[in-house]
């Protein structure tokens, strides 16, 4: 079966051969080459002359051509960019203010119990040095008392 294929295929083969053989033969000269830089060029022309009636006609109906379209898409990827890079300023400002606020809470509370610890003594201290204020001022009348006497 591989050769009945083999067999079918061969002159469209032998076709194409001859075919690629004539092309190559009739465009490997300076004279086709020559001629093709013309064309190409004429078509680069005709190029630029519709790109700038296109151009002209989306200006009239206020619609953007390729390179403004093209501009923008920039400036969009570099304002997204930009966000993305306050957003993540944002972040980490509001992880930093979150742990300031956390450390702001430990010395409250730790003022708090100091506070509190300092309130105690005092009362203690003003309780203790009522009597002992009293207890010296005693003392001292006695000590008057008693240079009163012995001058």
């Amino acid at each position: 079966m591989e050769a009945m294929q083999h067999d079918v295929n061969t002159p469209y083969e032998e076709l194409q051969a001859e075919i690629n053989k004539k092309i190559y033969e009739f465009t490997n000269c300076r004279a086709f080459t020559i001629a093709f830089g013309r064309a190409m060029e004429q078509h680069l022309i005709q190029l630029g002359i519709y790109k700038k009636l296109t151009t002209k006609w989306l200006n009239c109906l206020d619609i953007p051509t390729k390179d403004e379209l093209a501009a923008i898409s920039n400036r969009m990827v570099r304002m997204v960019e930009q966000i993305d890079s306050l957003d993540d300023v944002m972040y980490s400002t509001n992880t930093q203010h979150n742990q300031a606020m956390n450390q702001l809470k430990l010395v409250r509370h730790s003022f708090e119990e100091l506070r509190s610890v300092l309130k105690t003594e005092i009362q203690e201290l003003k309780q203790n040095n009522i009597p002992s204020l009293e207890a010296d001022l005693k003392n001292l009348k006695r000590l008057f008392q008693i240079d009163y006497k012995g001058e």
